[in-house]
């Protein structure tokens, strides 16, 4: 329904999360965070 839009979505799923790394859940959170700040429209 949006391929004929300029908009870029953004998917913070990870296909292969990495579990055992103690900084992957707070580097995850960063990235979320970084992009949920600067995109101009959120849809959840």
């Amino acid at each position: 329904m949006l391929s004929d839009t300029d908009w870029v979505l953004l998917n913070p799923r990870r296909k292969n999360f990495p579990r055992h790394d103690p900084a992957a859940a707070e580097q995850q959170i960063k990235w979320e965070y970084n992009h949920l700040r600067v995109a101009p429209a959120i849809l959840f």
